[in-house]
């Protein structure tokens, strides 16, 4: 298992008890680091979502449409 997804879990459990131990001891900072905590997995998550499903670039016809502006229209309307 990859150190980041096992640092990944550690941190969001850890955010966890801290934010739920702040909350039973009524200690505000240990809340707010767990909270801090959280919202950072939370975005470090739905960062690593967002880069496995980008989706695949557009790549560049071979033969663009504006490279033949300059060629005259075909007699033929069948284009050929």
């Amino acid at each position: 298992m990859p150190i980041r997804i096992v640092a990944f879990v550690l941190a969001a459990l850890g955010g966890i008890v801290l934010f739920a131990c702040g909350g039973a001891w009524r200690i505000w900072p240990l809340q707010i680091g767990g909270l801090a905590l959280e919202i950072g997995c939370l975005y470090a998550g739905w960062r690593w979502f967002a880069r496995q499903h980008k989706p695949p670039q557009i790549k560049p016809a071979a033969n663009p449409a504006w490279s033949m502006r300059d060629r005259p229209p075909p007699s033929d309307p069948s284009g050929r």
